[in-house]
């Protein structure tokens, strides 16, 4: 992988040299990567900056680790790192071009995204964020739930009072047939309009306990706008492809993180299933 800035969390002269034979133009030493806040600014603005991490990590919480790294994609997308993870397993994200495994791809109807997405301007003031934010960027809109304002429905919770929420049918009903119609499962859970503001993001994380993956399906993914998934102990998964078929099964129990990084809205339906321990 080639890249303009190197970040050693330890002296390591081979590395260095190998760096340099690359062409690297900078190489930070900093032996407690951790806590050091010096190297934010070069991560920022680096075009291209990469951290070897050694085994700082090993021994750290999950969480701890995941704070990090996202901590340091803000400051720069394009970030890469190898090493060991908090698991003491080596690591890596080193390949922007892998297609993600833990997102399958799916075949869905085709639908005109041109009209739904002139629909959806009869929504727009609408969106909401569960956390009641005024500035999110992550904004929601359910076609199927209690109500349209829903953002969440945890399987352990069950399924109560679903309805094709009146405001859906009312002013995007081209969107609300086409779900109608779609019969992916025998019975529908949540199905929400995700909304990602221009140079919004969504945190790393991962919805843990789900049985039933939802499906992400793309109305638009503008050029610039990337999903990346992680394994459980942060090993690099790769990117989702909404290229394809435009729509795809999440493995969501996984690490995700999303970057909108245009300047166009962009709009994805997840459609979750009524899950079989419940009875459906």
């Amino acid at each position: 992988m080639k890249y303009d800035t190197l970040i050693l969390a330890e002296r390591d002269g081979l590395k260095i040299q190998k760096a340099k034979e690359y062409g690297v133009q900078r190489v930070i030493i900093s032996e407690d990567i951790i806590t050091d806040q010096s190297i934010n600014p070069a991560i920022a603005q680096a075009k291209s900056p990469a951290i070897w991490l050694s085994n700082k990590f090993v021994g750290k919480s999950q969480k701890f680790m995941q704070d990090w790294l996202f901590e340091k994609i803000l400051y720069n997308k394009n970030i890469f790192w190898w090493g060991k993870s908090y698991t003491n397993e080596y690591i890596e994200r080193t390949s922007p071009d892998k297609i993600a495994t833990f997102a399958t791809p799916i075949t869905v109807p085709d639908f005109d995204s041109d009209i739904f997405l002139h629909e959806i301007q009869n929504i727009k003031h609408m969106f909401t964020n569960r956390h009641g934010k005024k500035n999110a960027t992550w904004l929601s809109f359910s076609i199927h739930g209690e109500t349209y304002d829903q953002h969440q429905v945890k399987e352990k919770d069950g399924y109560k009072n679903l309805r094709w929420t009146p405001e859906a049918c009312e002013l995007i009903p081209n969107i609300t047939e086409y779900f109608q119609n779609l019969n992916m499962h025998e019975n529908y859970g949540l199905i929400s309009i995700k909304l990602l503001k221009p140079g919004g993001f969504i945190n790393i994380h991962r919805d843990e306990g789900f049985h039933t993956l939802p499906v992400n399906i793309a109305i638009n993914n503008p050029p610039g706008c990337v999903m990346h998934m992680w394994d459980s102990d942060f090993s690099y998964n790769g990117i989702v492809d909404f290229t394809t078929t435009g729509a795809v099964e999440l493995n969501v129990n996984k690490y995700h993180y999303v970057h909108n990084n245009s300047e166009i809205d962009r709009y994805h339906v997840i459609v979750h299933a009524l899950p079989l321990i419940h009875g459906a």
